[in-house]
């Protein structure tokens, strides 16, 4: 897949040099972020901005009023033809069939072992069409993994990524940041909904959808018009106290959330029953890629499971440290963690064994925390 710029090579490798930074795949915002004083960094083989004005600044405007985000560097895929339902359904862990146009359903992707290809949301333009956004890491693997199941069915997959800009607008201000550059009278989509709608002038297509826990919309414009909407919508935003974030207030937001970023509380070995996505498993659907896996999981009382913490002091539990509980024995590990900038003090998420006796106990540097396992939203536990 080539760069969304149209010039830069892909590496499928993260590091912080200039000559790997010089080998990253840039959005069509690129020089519009350093413009505007961002921080740049390499992410999943693209060079994306990790903050603007801070991350704890960030992430509270997102909270208390409206940000705004680059994921041009997400995936989209079209899907059509007279089977596509049947191949999504088949594909996927959530229940496609049925789905009206103008739905977007959030599903994993597994294997035949239960482990996760990926997380991504399916949205149905036409009884005959729909459009797949994926994770920017696995756009390579999913497109393969489609295409090798898709051969089973009348359908055609396109990779849209290149020709395809993804922003979205988060907060308690987006509505009314998108209903002053909507036509008069315009009806914007409700929760997990998405139409086409001009922005600015601009056609769009608008979903209620987004990665941190607050209301707001994600919005699907052709790369080449990706700057002028990312300038309308600062100007529209500037009275609303908008401003743009990174990737380091994505993170800390979703976390907060309770959301899973793959890689940490979903991979190729943690299966969507082991991440609490039972709710988008439909086991009592027809056959589907890793059903038999994920049947015997959903029964599994001894399976490990995701769950969500806070903790004590100001140290954070870096992915990968050891979680024990109250008798000393281990029991787990942490997937992710971090700051959160509304509780003043860390959360994150840990693969936990079933049965331990609480409290749960970390070693940080020779200093032992105390989690409190935690139901997300965690800044509104």
């Amino acid at each position: 897949m080539g760069a969304k710029s149209g010039k830069v090579l892909p590496s499928a490798d993260l590091a912080s040099n200039s000559s790997a930074m010089s080998e990253m795949m840039r959005t069509p915002l690129y020089d519009f972020h350093v413009s505007c004083g961002a921080r740049m960094v390499p992410f999943a083989g693209w060079e994306m901005p990790v903050s603007y004005a801070g991350i704890i600044e960030e992430h509270k405007t997102v909270r208390e009023a409206c940000g705004l985000f680059d994921v041009c560097h997400m995936g989209e895929f079209e899907a059509v033809g007279p089977q596509v339902e049947a191949f999504l359904d088949h594909a996927l862990t959530n229940r496609i069939a049925g789905t009206p146009s103008g739905k977007a359903v959030y599903s994993p992707l597994c294997y035949e072992h239960g482990g996760t290809v990926d997380d991504l949301i399916v949205y149905r333009r036409s009884e005959t069409d729909f459009l797949i956004v994926v994770n920017a890491s696995n756009i390579d693997k999913d497109f393969a993994h489609l295409s090798a199941l898709a051969k089973d069915f009348d359908v055609t997959l396109e990779n849209q990524s290149d020709e395809t800009a993804l922003l979205a607008v988060q907060g308690p201000k987006a509505v009314e940041l998108l209903t002053s550059l909507a036509p008069a009278g315009a009806t914007l989509p409700k929760r997990f909904r998405h139409t086409e709608l001009p922005l600015g002038g601009i056609l769009c297509r608008v979903s209620r959808t987004g990665y941190t826990g607050e209301d707001g919309f994600e919005i699907f414009c052709p790369a080449v018009e990706a700057v002028a909407l990312a300038e309308k919508l600062t100007s529209a935003g500037e009275p609303l106290g908008a401003q743009w974030c990174g990737l380091g207030a994505r993170d800390s937001l979703r976390l907060e959330a309770g959301f899973p970023l793959y890689g940490h509380e979903l991979s190729e070995e943690l299966s969507p029953i082991q991440a609490g996505l039972g709710w988008a498993v439909k086991l009592d659907k027809a056959a589907f890629v890793g059903k038999d896996a994920l049947t015997a999981q959903a029964a599994d009382e001894a399976l490990e499971r995701v769950s969500f913490y806070t903790l004590e002091g100001r140290r954070i539990a870096r992915e990968g440290t050891p979680v024990q509980d109250a008798s000393g024995v281990e029991v787990g590990r942490v997937l992710s963690g971090t700051m959160s900038p509304m509780l003043g003090q860390p959360i994150g998420s840990a693969l936990l064994k079933p049965g331990g006796a609480e409290p749960y106990q970390v070693d940080l540097r020779k200093h032992t925390a105390e989690l409190s396992l935690k139901k997300p939203p965690l800044h509104k536990a």
